[in-house]
Order: C-alpha cells, then structure tokens, then sequence
C-alpha cells in the first residue's frame, strides 16, 4: 500500500445515516479540501465603476458621477501578491482573489456584504477578508450580490444579498455583512457554486445541494417554489439551507425521460461583453477570439464577471515577467 493509499485508510470517514456531531467533527478533522491551481501575477481587464456597471440609468445618476475608468485590455493590478485562484460571476460585480498561503481577499461592489468585509463600503483593490485570515479558503463563488468561500476542512462561508435564502444561513435576512458559516454539517463540502440568486455545493460523496431562489427550477427539485399568499399574489418558497438534488433526469432521442446514475459536473466560466472582452476595443463577437494582447503570456486561470475579466499569468521566470511587465498598469 503506499502512502497516499494509507493516508487515505486512516481518513476518518462517515456512514450513511451518521449525522451526530460527533462523527461529523471526526470526519472533518481527517479531511483536507487541496486548492488547485499554480500562483502567478494578476491581470485585469474591463469596467472599474463598480457602483454604476450593469445598472439602469435612474440607479446611475443616484449613484453619482463615476470618474472610474474602462480598461479595454490585460492591466497589471497594482497589487503586490501572487494570486493562486481567482472567482468572480457572470451576473457579479465582485471578485474574489485566494493567495498561496489561502488567503481570501475581495474588491469591487459592495452594497449588499458581498465582499465579507463587514461593512457596504465599495474596494477598488483586492482587500483581505480578515474575518477568515485563520482559514485556508481553497476556492470561492461569486453570485449577483452573494460570495461563498470553502475552507480546506470542506467548511463553508456566505456572505452578502440574503433576501432570497441564498447564503443559507436558515433565514431570509436581507443581507449578510459578516462571513457567516452555511447550515450544512452532514459531510465536508469539495465544491461550491452561485448563481444570480441561489448557491450549489458538492460534499465529499458527490451529492449535490442547493439553496436560495427556485423561481424557474434552477435549484433541481423538480418545482419552482411558486405559491398563492393571497388570491393574486405569488411568492416563492425559497431554500433558506442547502437541500439535496435527489434526482437527475435525461431525455434520449424518442422523447423518453430516463435517470442518470453517474454525473459528471464540469466547471465553466461566461460573462457579459459590455466592457469586459479584453480585445482592445468595446466589440462584441458570436465567435471566440483571441485575446491578442496577451500573446505571449501564459495564462492559467481566468474568470468573469458582470463587465470584467481577470486572469492569473505565469510568472515564474525572467522572460515571462518582462512580458507582463510590457502591459500597462492599473492603479486605482
């Protein structure tokens, strides 16, 4: 037997039906969620006027005058770490960054708590969340106003718009400032997901959970939570803490709906081109293009958001940080 193999017969595991706190606690303190990924520098490309971007004309002009500034290409943050993994959304207007060492740091929009930062007030430059500067966050996700961060025990954290139940906290507080742990205990959590308005995890068996709005079925539990609270008006029962989804369902080609007994999530990230393309120039594209102003630089981790982009590019000899070096700086 070799050692990963005898490292993993050690690891304390749960039984089916084995939720005492006790035995989850065990299981946790055997379990080690490992960050993917390699740290290089960070890039940035797209809208910086966090208050305003994505917004209609009347929050605009309540929002005041926005003197930030469309980068329509790669920039250099001016920001003096290494980043390991960056999470953002396509309906986001924040962006979390996780260094080597595990920790979190966020910027951007901030009105609802989506930062963790314990207060409204917007970043322009990636912030330590101190208030989880003693865990080891492996990965996060980014909804439109809502941030899950995953801890190496497989332990999550939400913060931010809770109107709809999507930090799963157990109540539909109007939002959440504080980093606060979601109410799942049942086993260490390896993956986490946002929507606009509704969360995904993943535990370590592969299950599926999710929670927050179920308004057009997006939350897989075979109804969109619609009901009367009066003679007309409709509500939505929302999942205020993360429900398994019981069933996968697939259609073949005679119209038959068959279960799925295996399946096989893949990770994507999409954004919306307003000034995020990273291309050089506001033009959209029903195509994939190259990004030309990175060639040259290897990159291995991107994601997107409501009107920006951000990349990690590899850094790890002379001639690669000379190439970075060529693309402007961004200093807020």
């Amino acid at each position: 037997m070799d050692n990963e193999a005898a490292s993993e017969a050690k690891r304390p595991r749960l039984e089916d039906g084995d939720t005492s706190p006790a035995a989850v606690d065990d299981a946790k303190r055997g379990f080690r969620v490992q960050a993917t990924g390699s740290a290089g520098t960070l890039l940035f490309s797209g809208g910086t006027n966090w208050d305003t971007i994505g917004r209609r004309p009347k929050d605009k002009q309540k929002a005041g005058a926005s003197q930030e500034r469309n980068l329509w290409g790669p920039h250099r943050l001016a920001w003096p770490h290494r980043v390991k993994a960056v999470f953002s959304g396509c309906s986001a207007c924040h962006t979390v960054l996780l260094t080597e060492q595990g920790q979190a740091y966020t910027w951007g929009r901030n009105d609802k708590g989506q930062l963790g930062q314990c207060d409204l007030k917007r970043r322009d430059l990636p912030t330590l969340v101190d208030t989880l500067k003693d865990s080891v966050v492996v990965a996060a996700a980014c909804g439109r106003a809502h941030t899950l961060f995953l801890t190496d025990h497989g332990s999550v954290f939400a913060c931010g718009d809770n109107k709809m139940g999507q930090c799963g906290v157990g109540s539909q507080n109007a939002s959440v400032h504080v980093p606060t742990r979601v109410a799942f205990k049942l086993r260490p959590a390896v993956r986490v997901s946002c929507g606009g308005e509704f969360s995904v995890l993943v535990d370590c068996r592969g299950h599926v959970y999710t929670f927050g709005c179920p308004e057009y079925g997006q939350l897989g539990h075979n109804t969109d939570g619609r009901y009367f609270v009066t003679s007309n008006k409709l509500q939505f029962k929302c999942e205020l803490v993360p429900r398994r989804v019981q069933v996968f369902i697939d259609r073949n080609r005679e119209g038959h709906v068959v279960s799925v007994d295996d399946v096989h999530i893949v990770e994507v990230a999409s954004g919306l081109n307003h000034t995020g393309y990273g291309e050089g120039r506001q033009k959209s594209s029903t195509t994939p293009q190259e990004v030309r102003l990175l060639e040259g630089i290897h990159v291995h981790a991107v994601a997107c958001g409501l009107g920006h982009s951000v990349f990690i590019a590899r850094d790890e000899s002379e001639e690669e940080r000379a190439r970075i070096r060529r693309l402007p700086e961004f200093q807020p």
